[in-house]
Parts: C-alpha cells; sequence; structure tokens
C-alpha cells in the first residue's frame, strides 16, 4: 500500500521546540490525527512532554486540519496533502473564548 504526505505546521514556541516551523511526513493511509500526535512525539523529543500532556488531557493545543476544526476531533482521518497545524493557546486581545473539544 503506498504511504500518504502529511503538513504538519508548528506556530509560536512550538516551532522553537519542533526545532523547525513545519514538518512533511510520509506515513500510512487511514492515519488519524491522533497517530500523527503520537508520531511527533516520538520523533521530537522536546514536543513529547507538551504533546503527551495534550492527548492525555492535562495541556491544550490549538489543532486544526486544512485551516478547520478537526469535525472527528483527534480521530479525524487525514489525507495525501492534508495539513495539520499545531499552534499553543493564545491570549489576548479579545475577551472571548473559543475552546474546541477534542
Amino acid at each position: 500500500m503506498s504511504r500518504i504526505l502529511v503538513k504538519v505546521k508548528y506556530y509560536a514556541w512550538l516551532a522553537s521546540l519542533a526545532g523547525t516551523s513545519e514538518d512533511l511526513l510520509e506515513v500510512q493511509p487511514g492515519v488519524s490525527i491522533e497517530d500523527v500526535l503520537k508520531l511527533l512525539s516520538k520523533m521530537k523529543p522536546s514536543l513529547s512532554k507538551v504533546i503527551d500532556k495534550a492527548l492525555k488531557g492535562e495541556a491544550e493545543l490549538v489543532i486544526l486540519h486544512n485551516l478547520k476544526h478537526p469535525a472527528e476531533g483527534l480521530k479525524t482521518k487525514l489525507s495525501n496533502n492534508d495539513v495539520l497545524e499545531i499552534l499553543p493557546p493564545m491570549s489576548g486581545g479579545t475577551s472571548a473564548l473559543l475552546k474546541a473539544n477534542y
């Protein structure tokens, strides 16, 4: 079975931890966002603590899939050339808070 390409973009201090602003991953078809996060945790020890905490619900990360909130949360399946964007929670500006439940 052929593999698919998924681009992962990191923002703010996550890019500093990752040592790059983006990675291009070659993964198996049918992989979920959660699977990619677990893979990133293993590939990038500098990100493992924050990703592992987020997966356990102990920390927040904003995850966008092709510029939208994932339809099925972390269980959303990825396709070839999909883009994941990982952002730390932001503060300031407006008093309204938008929180996606993963």
